[in-house]
């Protein structure tokens, strides 16, 4: 059964629906689905809606809700960093009207990934966190994965080359915007104070699995912090974490495979919280 569920933080009114699990299944596990970026509470190609289905099918109840400015709800939008005290409230509700959820499992994408990760901790039971492509923001991670990774890959492709001997390559910008990022690289100065903040959450998380794509800048400069940060090698190796790699996907894996993968995965994890 899916339901509206608005809530009340602060003075403004937050539009949330809630899938009940089915009932001869009911888990005492709650899955609460956190947006990213911009996105309406039914996420991208309906995935945050499919996801909280396919969970309900086998008794877990959901709770998918719009961020206070964004999509239905009311007030102003804030910065990653501070949305504490609207996901506190958004899990008491689900609590409020789902009795029988007594522990919480986050999934989220992009920013929701690295909203989950920030605030795992001051949610009570929160036994795990589902990160899909969690953003970093810091420029010169993302400048020094750009240059490993997309313009590494176009010096091996034949369309590139064909497009410089062809005239077709636009050389004046391309080469501005080039150096610009390998000199935001190189740069002594790099503002990691999110993915430090990421990395020692994650260190006190009892489970996390990542799941990443193929094809996302995003999920490339995550991972350049997670292999070359000494703090992210410290809480892989603190918390159980399981890395699932969706061959072929973008950012929000929009194709129908890549789509199924992600939500087999989600589900398979979200078992292993079942008690029954």
């Amino acid at each position: 059964m899916t339901r509206p569920c608005p809530f009340t933080y602060r003075d403004d009114t937050l539009m949330a629906m809630v899938h009940t699990g089915r009932s001869d299944r009911l888990s005492s596990t709650g899955l609460v689905i956190l947006n990213g970026g911009p996105q309406y509470r039914v996420g991208p190609h309906r995935q945050y809606l499919q996801l909280a289905r396919r969970a309900s099918e086998i008794g877990i109840s959901c709770f998918r809700f719009d961020w206070a400015g964004e999509g239905d709800s009311e007030g102003i939008g804030t910065g990653i960093q501070d949305r504490r005290g609207q996901l506190s409230a958004a899990v008491q509700a689900f609590r409020d009207t789902e009795p029988h959820v007594e522990q919480i499992v986050f999934y989220g994408l992009c920013e929701g990934a690295s909203i989950a990760l920030l605030n795992h901790h001051h949610i009570e039971r929160c036994v795990g966190v589902i990160l899909a492509n969690p953003w970093i923001d810091d420029e010169k991670i993302q400048a020094q994965s750009q240059l490993k990774n997309y313009y590494g890959r176009r010096l091996f492709s034949k369309a590139f080359w064909r497009r410089v001997f062809t005239g077709e390559w636009k050389w004046r910008n391309s080469t501005r915007i080039a150096g610009q990022t390998l000199k935001t690289s190189l740069s002594s100065q790099s503002d990691q104070s999110l993915s430090h903040a990421m990395a020692t959450a994650a260190s006190t998380c009892p489970s996390i699995l990542y799941i990443s794509s193929e094809f996302d800048d995003t999920r490339e400069a995550f991972d350049h912090a997670l292999n070359k940060d000494p703090l992210w090698q410290k809480a892989r190796r603190a918390s159980q974490w399981q890395d699932i790699y969706i061959k072929g996907s973008d950012h929000v894996f929009s194709t129908t495979q890549s789509h199924a993968e992600l939500e087999n995965a989600c589900i398979s994890y979200l078992k292993t919280f079942i008690d029954h």
